[in-house]
């Protein structure tokens, strides 16, 4: 992009332009830090308090009853029709006779 000011960069440099990058800076030491800060491992239960989850509290919505939930289950009934085939009439497909 420095040596070549104002051209347009094309669907199809995007994958070469995006493997420079990643290649300079994802490292195995960068994964595996970020797996020990985040507690993923070595497991680590208490890596956040309850202050981080704090902001999650606006979406909490309580738990369902589940010995309603259980009892109203709704009713549904299911019909079904039986194809009938009328015996005077006969498909003819060149020549050949169905039914």
């Amino acid at each position: 992009m420095t040596s070549n000011p104002g051209k347009r960069i094309t669907f199809f440099e995007m994958a070469g332009l995006f493997q420079v990058a990643y290649n300079r800076a994802a490292t195995v030491e960068k994964a595996v830090t970020g797996f020990r800060v985040t507690g993923i491992w070595p497991f680590n239960d208490d890596i956040f308090s309850d202050e981080d989850f704090a902001a999650a509290e606006v979406t909490e919505e309580p738990e369902p009853d589940r010995a309603s939930a259980t009892t109203s289950i709704p009713t549904v009934l299911i019909q079904t029709a039986t194809p009938s085939i009328d015996a005077d009439r006969q498909v003819r497909i060149r020549g050949f006779s169905a039914f």
